[in-house]
This record gives structure tokens, C-alpha cells and sequence, in this order.
């Protein structure tokens, strides 16, 4: 939630009087204490804010809220806190009998605490953990596959090709359904789901340029059809019970999804849901008649739980909770939806009695610590499978002999809380704080993504500011005077723009916003000299060119400095004297497998780009540049073909041949030099990149839950 503003404050105590001043400082310190649960992990700290707040806001229904968010904080510290947890609880109950939702989620929590202890203790049922498979790609996130209804199967996209594939259980068997035979084909699959006889099956192709479409393939290979004409994403969600229907998110032009059913029979479409951020874990119920599916709230502080009837006429929220509630997959009998939630302070695997598209009683902990994965699908047996990656991102620090901008010391892991969850390092100008985003959670494979907070960290006694975003993050730079931090992302509606957060008051607000997506959109954001304007891209996808612009912050004026190609998705920054711009060429398109990046560098002013290098990347990423601290060298990432790790390279402003820094991680990207030319600060998951594994849950329902139909 954005921050309230000193002059709206005023505003507040002018037309309400000053005593309503008092209900603005109670929802100030709520957030403030809500970045320190979420945020921070300072549990003992937030609990105390949380005190304050009942103890200050005249507000019952905030009040009633803090006492609620005192009992999780309890309750995620552990089993020594179990007992001032269910205090807590009782309070909500006893002191704020009128605020009827806190009381239902306390009451529930309390339910659940009281009961939990012989419902973790079910494990005599024969309940079994079990590896299924490995991927062989460690750089795929995911395998985006389903078990086959009768269990004997997996798909999966073999990113060794971008086949779709299958594997046999049992003989631990691969082989291709498609007939790519290399990546210098075009195309890959993406989200393959089974028909409910098990013989077909239904997936995304990705062909190129931004376009995918929807396919159909016999176990054998036979009665291959291109269902669907190309779109901007279509994510293969479900295979309707009746056979007739693919259930799918479809993506327009501005990354908007709607739920949408596609005609097996001809490959028409029906939208029953326009403009939501549904991800793929949309499952029919085993009866036809509904549609689950995973929505994160407006703010982004939960994920819920929804019901969509087949004609989408009746849309219900089925979980409804402060926690994040993830939809896994229905029971085979369809009388229980298994989800996901961390209201118990970790992710547990809950089953929610449900009947006629309504909750039939109160959900039950199934699995203690599932962890946040990525559910694949539950078979006609109630073997529930899922895809988990074991590859965290964290800020590392290189140290950098600032005369020859190379190293030779170890890397070392920034130590910060939430391992994970931290990405997007960057310096401030004047070399005492470092900013980065830090995740609520850290989202599945393809799944939603949770709210997150910019982090200003002290460089010198590390004390940490924290402030609540709540938007997609793609960039962070700084305001020449170290003030404020430029945020690039974009909101739910997919309206990309940049964001001024104030480092003190954590007061954002918008500098730009491109209100139509469909066609144009902001990128690259950096200051100019003096702080009073930016250059950035402008993505015209209409007129598919993207001219490099500077904008006055203060006249509005816009001066377009370059005209680059959209095609080669290029990204820029400025040097440290802010005279010089630095240009990569990174198209995406490669119909050889050969991804070359172009580098060059123009004057601010505009003029003719001189060519610095060209170099080959194996693979195809987003690299921004960055320049050296003395603005002698542009550094940016690479790997070459054969190579586990990338490298850190740098190339001489002056001209001359690029040459390796000594920095090798994996996927290291988002690199940020400090001013003083010693130190650079990059993401990376560490020296080691891990395959994406397969494991299914067996044995975890009891018998009555256990069906004999239905797939998912």
C-alpha cells in the first residue's frame, strides 16, 4: 500500500480535526509493523508496534486486526509460543465481538492450533514422500508438465530440445511426443496437460517473436493439430472432464490473462473471465460444473481462492484468508480441494470439504511443511504431484581492483534475512547504502507473485528501511542525491512505470505511467545529471520502433535522442559524468541457436553510436549494462558456449578487445558498481545451478476422501 503523504496528513487534520489525526498514526504504525512481520522477520518487534496500534487507534476494526497479526507473529516464533498465540486469539474473540471478519479468521486459527497436534500426527496412514524425477536443464525453472490420470506418466518439456515429452515412472523412460530436433528448430512447449482418457495431450507451443498457440498430440505421436492461431501467451491450464474443452489462461498484447475454454472440436475460444492474473493452477472440479483458481488480492498482501462456474456467469471466493491460500487440485471425487497456505507461519498442504461450489466445513492440515511449490496435478488415485525448484537467488558481493576493474578474492554472499527473497542490488550514488527488493515469499515457478518491499540497507552499521511496493519489479536507480529510488515495475493491471520512493518516509509516488500497455511501454530507466529528468525507452509496439528519449520532469518536454529497433530488445545506462549512454543489442529472435549482442556507446546529446564489441551469448538473457566507477570500462554478463557459470567481462570505453574480471556465478545479472570502483554487487544463486525435481505425495488422503474418477 502506498504510503501516506505529510500534505495529505495536513489535509486530514484540517477537515476532520485533530483527533482523527490519531487514526492516520494507528494505520502508519499497522504498516510499519506489517513490514516488520513480513518484510524484516522482526517478529518480537512487530508485535510490539502491534500493541501500540491497539493502544493508540481509536479505530476498532484496525484494532481487532492488530490483535489478530499478535497471534500469528506468536504463532510463526514456534511450539514455545503456541500458548500466547491462542491467548491472543481469544482476545480477538472476547474484546472485539462487532469485528466479525477477525473474529472468523481468529476463531479458525485458534481451531487449528487446538486440533493441530493429532492432525500432524496422522502420519501412521503409510503417508510416503517420494523423488519421481530430475530435470535435465539446470537453467529451466520448471518442467510444466501433469501426471497422466492413471499415474503411469509424467510429461514434461524437455529443455534439452523443447520437445514435449513423457516419462514412464516405472522403466524411468523418456521419449519425445514432438519431433524438435535441436534448438536451432523454432519453438518449444510450454504447460502440457492430458485428456481424461489419457491418450492425448494438450499443450502451449511457444513459437516465436511473442507468439504462442495451443496444440493437440496422440500419446503416439499421431493426430498432431495445431489448435488455436497465434496469440501474445496462451497457458494450458486443464483438459475438461467431458473431453471437449481445454481450460487456458490467454494473454493479450498487455499481459492481461482471462479464463478462457477452447473448443477441442474447432478451437474456438470463449472467454469467461477478462482481465484478472490467473495463473496456470486452474483446475475444472471433477464434475464439469466449476473452475478453480488462484487470485491475489488488490493490495498483493494475500492470495485467495475463487470458483468460476463453466458458463461464468457465478464467480465465488472459496478461501478467503489474511494468509496466502494457493490453490493444488481438486480430489478425485471432487468433494475437497487441496490448497496450500502459510497461516500457520509455513506452507501446509489443507483439504476444505466443499459441495455444490460452496465450503462444506472447515479445512484440515493434511501435510505439515509441504513448502511453496508448484502443483502439477492429482491423479485418479489421489497421488498428488508437484514440481519444485531448489535454485534461491541472493546478492553477492565481488570485490574489484578499481585501477584494472578486475578481481581475484572470493565472492562473498551479502549476509541479509530472508535467503531467497533478495534481488535487484543497487549502490546509492553516494556509495552508504545499498537498495534491493526483497519478496514476501518467494512465488512457485510460473505461479503468482506475492507482494515484495524496496529495502534501504546502511552500508555501515546495516540497519535497514523497508517499504511496502507491491509491484513487479524489473529495475532500481537511484536519484543522483541518494534521496529517493527510482522503481521500474509494473501494477496489476500491467501499466508499467516509474516510482520515486522517498528513502526516509518511504513516500512513493508516480513520475511516469504508460496507461495503455497494449501499445507502448517505459524501459531502462536512468537519471540525468542533475536529477531534474530521465532517459528511458519507449516500446512502441504499434509502430515497432523504440526510441532512446529524455524527459524534463519539470516542463514535461520529451527529446528523442536515438532511434534503436524493438526487434533487438535493447537496454541501456548512462555513465558515472552522465555524458556518455552504453547500448546492448540483445535480440531474441535466433533462428541458428546464436545469440550476438551488440555494444556501443552515443553521446547524451544524441549523434552517431560507436561500436565498442559484439560477442556471442549461449543462451539468451536479459543483460543491462553498467559502467565502471571511473566510467573507463562498461561491464556486463556473458556465457559462453559449454560454460556452467556466467562471467562478469568488462570492454574499454576507449576501444580495445573485452576481457574476463575474474567474477564466474551462475545467472549473474543486475550487477550494480559501487562509486568508490572496490566492490560490485550482483544477484546470483551461487556457483551451483540445480535441475527442477518432480516428487509426488501419496497416501496423504484418507480412504473416504480417495476417489475412483477424475483427473485433476
Amino acid at each position: 500500500m502506498k504510503r501516506t503523504s505529510v500534505v495529505l496528513g495536513v489535509l486530514i487534520v484540517l477537515a476532520f480535526s485533530f483527533g482523527s489525526f490519531g487514526v492516520q498514526n494507528g494505520y502508519d504504525l499497522f504498516q510499519k509493523a506489517l513490514a516488520k512481520e513480513r518484510a524484516e522477520g522482526n517478529l518480537e518487534e512487530a508485535i510490539t508496534l502491534y500493541q501500540q496500534v491497539i493502544k493508540e487507534a481509536k479505530d476498532k476494526a484496525l484494532a481487532a486486526k492488530a490483535q489478530l497479526r499478535i497471534g500469528i507473529c506468536f504463532e510463526k516464533l514456534g511450539e514455545e509460543k503456541e500458548k500466547q498465540a491462542k491467548k491472543a486469539y481469544q482476545m480477538v474473540i472476547d474484546n472485539y465481538p462487532q469485528q466479525v471478519d477477525s473474529v472468523n479468521v481468529a476463531k479458525e486459527k485458534l481451531s487449528n492450533l487446538l486440533q493441530a497436534e493429532p492432525i500432524v500426527g496422522k502420519s501412521d496412514r503409510g503417508e510416503n514422500l517420494h523423488l519421481v524425477m530430475e530435470g535435465t536443464d539446470p537453467d529451466a525453472l520448471e518442467m510444466m508438465g501433469a501426471p497422466s490420470p492413471d499415474g503411469r506418466y509424467v510429461s514434461f518439456t524437455d529443455w534439452d530440445t523443447g520437445n514435449l515429452a513423457i516419462y514412464e515412472i516405472a522403466t524411468k523412460k523418456k521419449r519425445p511426443l514432438t519431433d524438435k530436433k535441436d534448438w536451432k528448430d523454432k519453438g518449444w512447449c510450454e504447460n502440457s496437460r492430458w485428456s481424461p482418457d489419457g491418450k492425448k495431450m494438450a499443450y502451449s507451443w511457444w513459437i516465436d517473436d511473442n507468439k504462442n498457440d495451443l496444440r493437440i498430440i496422440g500419446l503416439d505421436g499421431s493426430e498432431s493439430r495445431i489448435l488455436t492461431g497465434p496469440h501474445g501467451w496462451i497457458r494450458c491450464s486443464d483438459w475438461s472432464p467431458d473431453g471437449k474443452y481445454i481450460l487456458a489462461a490467454v494473454y493479450g498484447r498487455a499481459s492481461i490473462s482471462g479464463i478462457s475454454l477452447v473448443s477441442v472440436a474447432d478451437g474456438s475460444i470463449k472467454t469467461l473471465k477478462k482481465k484478472i492474473r490467473a495463473d496456470s493452477t486452474m483446475r475444472f472440479s471433477p464434475d464439469g460444473k466449476y473452475i478453480a483458481f488462484n487470485f491475489l488480492s488488490g493490495d498483493g498482501s494475500d492470495s485467495d481462492i475463487y470458483l468460476l462456474s463453466v458458463d461464468g456467469k457465478t464467480e465465488v471466493p472459496l478461501i478467503e484468508h489474511p494468509a496466502h491460500d494457493c490453490f493444488l487440485g481438486w480430489t478425485p471425487d471432487g468433494k475437497h480441494l487441496l490448497f496450500s497456505s502459510d497461516r500457520t507461519g509455513t506452507f501446509d498442504a489443507w483439504l476444505l470439504p466443499v459441495s455444490d461450489g460452496k465450503p462444506d466445513g472447515e479445512p484440515v492440515m493434511v501435510r505439515k511443511n509441504l513448502g511453496n511449490v508448484d502443483p502439477m496435478g492429482i491423479t485418479k488415485n489421489g497421488d498428488f504431484y508437484y514440481g519444485f525448484s531448489r535454485n534461491i537467488n541472493n546478492v553477492y558481493i565481488a570485490a574489484v581492483n578499481p585501477e584494472t576493474c578486475t578481481s581475484d578474492a572470493p565472492v562473498k554472499k551479502m549476509p541479509l534475512p530472508y535467503e531467497g527473497r533478495n534481488h535487484w542490488p543497487t549502490f546509492s550514488p553516494d556509495g552508504k547504502q545499498i537498495a534491493f527488493i526483497r519478496s514476501s515469499l518467494p512465488p512457485p515457478p510460473g505461479g503468482l507473485e506475492g507482494p515484495n518491499f524496496l529495502c534501504v540497507r546502511s552500508l555501515k552499521d546495516s540497519n535497514e528501511k523497508v517499504f511496502p511496493l507491491n509491484k513487479r519489479v524489473f529495475d532500481l536507480d537511484w536519484v543522483p542525491d541518494s534521496s529517493s529510488v527510482l522503481v521500474f515495475g509494473t501494477d496489476r493491471e500491467s501499466h508499467a512505470g516509474f516510482y520515486r520512493v522517498d528513502v526516509y518516509t518511504g513516500e512513493l509516488s508516480v513520475v511516469i505511467q504508460n496507461d495503455n500497455p497494449a501499445k507502448i511501454h517505459a524501459n531502462s530507466p536512468e537519471w540525468t545529471d542533475d536529477g531534474k529528468g530521465l532517459f528511458f525507452l519507449n516500446y512502441d509496439r504499434i509502430n515497432f520502433v523504440c526510441p532512446i528519449v529524455c524527459r524534463n520532469l519539470e516542463t514535461g518536454q520529451t527529446k528523442t535522442i536515438h532511434q534503436l529497433e524493438i526487434k533487438n530488445t535493447p537496454l541501456f545506462s548512462i555513465s558515472p559524468d552522465g555524458k556518455w549512454l552504453a547500448i546492448i543489442n540483445q535480440p531474441i529472435k535466433s533462428s541458428t541457436g546464436r545469440f550476438e549482442r551488440v555494444i556501443k556507446i552515443i553521446p547524451v546529446e544524441g549523434g552517431e553510436p560507436r561500436e565498442l564489441c559484439r560477442y556471442e551469448n549461449s543462451r539468451n538473457a536479459r543483460v543491462i549494462p553498467r559502467w565502471s566507477a571511473d566510467g573507463r570500462f562498461i561491464i556486463f554478463s556473458r556465457i559462453q558456449k559449454g560454460d556452467k557459470l556466467w562471467e562478469l567481462w568488462r570492454v574499454p570505453f576507449d576501444g580495445g578487445q573485452p576481457q574476463k574480471m575474474g567474477i564466474s556465478m551462475t545467472g549473474t545479472s543486475t550487477i550494480s558498481p559501487h562509486p568508490d570502483g572496490r566492490q560490485i554487487a550482483f544477484t546470483s544463486i551461487g556457483l551451483e545451478r540445480k535441475a527442477p525435481e518432480i516428487w509426488v505425495l501419496e497416501n496423504f488422503l484418507p480412504d473416504e476422501k480417495k476417489g475412483k474418477g477424475g483427473q485433476k
